[in-house]
């Protein structure tokens, strides 16, 4: 069984997340966060690790230490020089996402499903 929605505490109010609305989750800073198609980040108890083994690997693929990105986000993947890969996503996220290149033949394949 895999997670439908998020739930994020911010002071005293509490926002859900229904998975169909984020667009990826990330590490900054020590700080765990989702990204929803809204182009809002918002910080979630949870590490990377915990998230990946939560959510359908169908939908999401972990990209690097600091990127899950969703399927239906992915606007251009870019072959680079030496078998990266970079990804742009929409809404961006402001950083340019690579896939590490251990996880490269990954990513492609999971592209293909």
């Amino acid at each position: 069984m895999y997670k439908e929605r998020f739930v994020v505490h911010i002071g005293a109010k509490i926002y859900t997340f229904l998975i169909q609305v984020i667009v990826c989750f990330y590490v900054f800073e020590k700080g765990t966060y989702l990204f929803t198609k809204q182009a809002k980040s918002y910080p979630i108890d949870y590490s990377l690790d915990a998230i990946e083994n939560s959510i359908n690997p169908s939908d999401f693929f972990r990209v690097n230490r600091q990127y899950i990105v969703s399927f239906a986000s992915i606007r251009e993947v870019i072959k680079m020089s030496n078998n990266a890969i970079q990804i742009d996503i929409e809404p961006c996220v402001g950083n340019k996402i690579m896939v590490s290149t251990h996880k490269a033949a990954a990513f492609k394949n999971w592209l293909e499903q």
